[in-house]
């Protein structure tokens, strides 16, 4: 069922052979009576806040506490059925109960009122009874949902904690992936530096050998030297380029030299001109004055 009986009449209840006892004295419970927090009850008298319940041990607290008004639990005592009244008052109260949606809501509405029947306060006791039932289980509920909700955030902290290390594991791997990046960036521009040189040096050493084998009369086996070395080199067209202004460089020194050269035969023929010239004005003076 929705509602169990009440733990604090159950108590006081007496049944056939059994009295109820207070917690702390041990004696029968009679007169001004209260349950404690932990659902035992004592005489008024008997409950001390800050004490421990000589039952369970728990700290008594006095705002927790509910007066249970006069009940006698003794022998052949008028409150024993009185306390049977007020259990059955509760069991008919939690019988009136059971089906509804909101029965929760409907105890602890202030407006819900219970029809007394005997004018004795038990039904009132019972309804008493009945709320403190459900704040208890109410209380357990919330006890056991912060239970929940403090693993729940014992572990979100523990996958945070996780997470923070994967972070700072993917920074430094991030870090040195950009390291590697970089050397390898470095690597790839001194390869490439490299067989720049190189290829200065194989066009240096191409020209060379080329110029060579010409000097010597080779001009087949230069130029099949030339063409093989051509094709050993990334970019070739560079010493073709370098030849082609090699070769137009040479070709306007030799026309250049050509000119000089023609212009000092013209020159020489005009200097030998003069020279004969000269040569045959002193024949002749010579001769005039050996005829005079």
């Amino acid at each position: 069922s929705f509602f169990h009986p009440c733990c604090a009449a159950r108590k006081i209840a007496m049944t056939e052979g059994l009295r109820a006892l207070c917690a702390q004295c041990r004696k029968p419970l009679c007169g001004a009576v209260l349950a404690s927090g932990c659902n035992h009850v004592f005489h008024k008298p008997c409950f001390v806040a800050g004490a421990s319940c000589g039952h369970c041990g728990e700290t008594l607290r006095s705002e927790t506490s509910l007066s249970l008004y006069n009940l006698c639990c003794e022998e052949k005592s008028e409150y024993a059925a009185y306390a049977a009244d007020v259990m059955a008052a509760a069991a008919k109260l939690r019988a009136s109960l059971e089906g509804m949606e909101d029965a929760d809501g409907t105890i602890f509405d202030p407006d819900f009122v219970v029809q007394e029947s005997e004018g004795r306060g038990v039904d009132e006791v019972a309804l008493l009874c009945l709320k403190r039932e459900r704040i208890n289980s109410k209380r357990e509920e919330l006890d056991s949902e912060k239970s929940r909700l403090h693993t729940s955030l014992e572990t979100l902290e523990h996958q945070q904690r996780k997470l923070r290390v994967r972070q700072r594991m993917t920074e430094k791997l991030q870090e040195e992936q950009a390291s590697e990046k970089n050397k390898i960036q470095r690597c790839n521009d001194d390869h490439e530096k490299m067989l720049a040189e190189l290829n200065e040096v194989r066009q240096r050493a191409t020209i060379v050998e080329y110029w060579d084998l010409l000097r010597n009369g080779q001009e087949d086996e230069a130029l099949q030297k030339l063409t093989a070395l051509i094709s050993m080199i990334s970019h070739p067209w560079k010493i073709l380029a370098h030849m082609a202004r090699l070769r137009d460089h040479y070709r306007k020194l030799s026309d250049n030299h050509d000119r000089e050269r023609a212009q000092a035969d013209r020159q020489l023929q005009h200097l030998n001109r003069e020279r004969d010239e000269l040569e045959r004005s002193v024949w002749r003076a010579q001769k005039r004055k050996l005829m005079g």
